[in-house]
């Protein structure tokens, strides 16, 4: 039987033994993390006394994946809603992330600019209004965390 071990503890679940079959020379295990709102390593140790070794995990925070709206393109004055997607789950107390519009004139956000992703979660999402334009126009909208930055078009036709 060999025992496993994490340090720091609560971020890695795995098992806390594992048996070996006769004669194997490896065995595979799963585990689980828990999201991290900054990169942590975690030393795993595994132990067949007297003989121990060890491998260092980093789990990392989720980053932002992608800002898109739907609809994509709207026609002024219009509406739309913009869905900020995260590549792996929000950290324990969630995430706040701030929106903003590169042209206000054209776009901008409808209400509180920041979106809540609450733990657990993938995704949030928040309304966008447009103004009558003479020309097409495409407003750059940039989302904004501690997780980095992820920027996406809304375009706004006459």
């Amino acid at each position: 039987v060999v025992t496993l071990a994490a340090s720091p503890t609560g971020i890695v679940n795995l098992p806390t033994s594992i048996n070996v079959g006769t004669g194997a020379k490896t065995v595979s295990f799963n585990f689980t993390t828990k999201a991290q709102s900054v990169a942590k390593t975690v030393r795993i140790t595994a132990t067949l006394a007297p003989t121990s070794a060890f491998a260092d995990l980093v789990v990392r925070a989720p980053g932002i994946g992608s800002l898109k709206f739907t609809p994509a393109r709207v026609v002024g004055p219009g509406s739309s809603v913009g869905r900020i997607t995260l590549d792996g789950p929000a950290p324990q107390g969630g995430i706040n992330l701030t929106v903003t519009s590169g042209n206000t004139s054209y776009a901008r956000v409808a209400g509180s600019n920041v979106v809540h992703i609450p733990a657990g979660q993938l995704s949030g999402t928040f309304n966008v209004t447009t103004s009558r334009v003479s020309r097409s126009v495409g407003v750059l909208f940039t989302a904004t965390s501690v997780l980095g930055t992820k920027s996406g078009y809304l375009y706004v036709d006459p």
